[in-house]
């Protein structure tokens, strides 16, 4: 089975997308000082700068999911307890 054809593909390559975009983009940002006084970094330590910023993107995405999750789940947990003591 080719990778491609799974259903949840277009969606991490969407959202993987969306997030180098990001990254290279605040790297960008950050070096334009350094563009603007004419010192320019090779591309390959560009590369990896919008590396470590998508793994930190990431990370942050991450811990953005889970605290939404834990709280989902402590509401539940509270409406589950009042559905409990209301019978």
């Amino acid at each position: 089975m080719d990778i491609t054809t799974l259903s949840w593909f277009p969606l991490v390559y969407k959202i993987f997308t969306a997030i180098q975009t990001v990254a290279s983009v605040i790297v960008n940002i950050v070096l334009l000082p350094l563009n603007i006084f004419g010192f320019t970094l090779p591309g390959m330590i560009t590369q990896i700068l919008v590396i470590v910023a998508m793994i930190y993107i990431g990370y942050k995405l991450f811990e953005v999911a889970r605290n939404i999750f834990l709280i989902a789940a402590v509401i539940f947990i509270i409406l589950l307890l009042l559905h409990t003591l209301a019978i």
